[in-house]
């Protein structure tokens, strides 16, 4: 690129990296539900994360207009058209991101709370798939391949994470409250860690 697309273009960077770090709150969040055991931190917790979804759909609005703009103006080809591309579908996946959380958020609202130690194989989960989301963008603003790569490889624990509730499930005559609410947050948790491999596997797209 040119200077003067190349500072265009940071545009498109500096909402990536604003996105990140409210994502990345977002997450923390989350996390948080599954061990605070004090029902009215827990609902401030719960404020803050809607708040910040409701922020990160802003941005993600904004982000696509700046980023059709740019294609408009500049009517960038081959790789550069590419790396917009790339830019717009992160920013979908890491607003996809938070509304899963947001979907946890609200299952936590309406039952009873999932600290207890029934659910550490979904808190182990959801840190795992938190560690994979953070890896995942870094290794796109990065463009470290061995980063994507990294996420990609673990993608598997997750995946087995829900297919597993899904044989335990089929298996039941009569399925518990606690199970089919377990379930759920197993596949928002793994939906959540195959939002994290989209951006990486764009990293390996991008330098193919």
């Amino acid at each position: 690129m040119n200077t003067y697309l190349d500072k265009e273009f940071h545009k498109l960077v500096k909402i990536l990296n604003d996105m990140k770090d409210i994502i990345y709150k977002i997450l923390d969040y989350t996390g948080k539900l599954f061990s605070e055991p004090n029902e009215y931190i827990r609902r401030d917790i719960r404020k803050s994360i809607e708040e910040l979804i409701n922020t990160i759909e802003i941005i993600r609005h904004d982000a696509f207009i700046e980023s059709l703009v740019f294609i408009a103006r500049f009517q960038p080809l081959g790789k550069e058209l590419r790396l917009v591309e790339a830019y717009i579908n992160v920013y979908y996946d890491i607003y996809r991101i938070s509304r899963y959380c947001g979907e946890i958020s609200r299952i936590d609202n309406i039952i009873d709370n999932f600290t207890n130690e029934t659910f550490n194989d979904l808190r182990e989960g959801f840190a795992w798939a938190t560690e994979m989301v953070k890896l995942a963008i870094q290794s796109f603003i990065e463009n470290n391949t061995d980063m994507a790569r990294k996420v990609l490889d673990m993608d598997n624990k997750l995946d087995n994470l829900y297919i597993n509730y899904l044989k335990k499930l089929k298996e039941m005559e009569k399925v518990p409250k606690y199970f089919a609410t377990k379930t759920i947050l197993a596949r928002h948790i793994e939906r959540i860690g195959d939002h994290a491999t989209y951006i990486a596997e764009k990293v390996l797209d991008l330098n193919e």
